[in-house]
């Protein structure tokens, strides 16, 4: 008989656990494009840009109703809604504080679809909206605490991934604190220190990497 013809192995092919996902469009580009957002941007000439809000007071809009939409826009990688969604949840929540820890439960779901993008731009950008609520209002930490499950295991690969593995043909600019496994460190800290006794523990078995920190 013939001799058999060597089998050429391949290479399995990979996970893509931190493959980039793209997303749809937004929640909140749709009710931008309708008119149906209370902001539009305002030109500055060499100042930049910033949100003119269409409202009083910024505190007296319905947090149920906007936080959610404007979360939900921190996936979006493209002017003027990039720009719209992030500037505009953090002076939502610079704003209203106190709105914070009812509203958590309708935030999680949106920041959890931006994490999951796996787009490190945008996971930043949930990372330190996420510390910037801690910052704000400390007892968030406590409010975010049951909802680790949904949000740490995206925080995970990159923490695992390391500050340069996520994608080495993008140069992270420290001044800008676009490095995510810095964030993702930080981030984890401050769930720590504001999570309650058990917040390490809860942190731990998610991320077993992790290593606890001195308070």
């Amino acid at each position: 008989p013939p001799p058999a013809s060597p089998v050429k192995l391949s290479r399995p092919p990979t996970a893509g656990a931190i493959r980039q996902r793209h997303p749809v469009n937004t929640l909140f580009r749709r009710y931008y494009q309708r008119g149906d957002l209370p902001i539009s941007i305002d030109h500055c000439g060499g100042r930049g840009n910033r949100i003119k809000w269409r409202v009083g007071q910024l505190g007296a809009l319905d947090y149920h109703v906007f936080l959610p939409i404007f979360v939900d826009g921190l996936r979006e990688t493209e002017d003027p809604y990039r720009f719209l969604a992030v500037q505009g949840t953090i002076e939502l929540l610079q704003a209203g504080p106190s709105k914070l820890i009812a509203v958590i439960p309708q935030i999680v779901i949106p920041m959890k679809a931006a994490l999951s993008t796996r787009d490190p731009i945008v996971v930043c950008s949930v990372l330190k909206t996420i510390q910037f609520m801690l910052n704000v209002n400390p007892r968030v930490g406590l409010a975010l605490a049951p909802y680790y499950r949904q949000i740490l295991p995206q925080l995970r690969m990159f923490k695992n991934a390391g500050n340069r593995g996520v994608d080495d043909s993008i140069e992270y600019d420290q001044q800008q604190r676009l490095n995510v496994g810095d964030l993702v460190t930080e981030t984890l800290e401050m769930l720590q220190r504001t999570g309650g006794p058990e917040a390490y523990h809860q942190i731990k078995y998610i991320i077993p990497t992790y290593e606890r920190t001195e308070h």
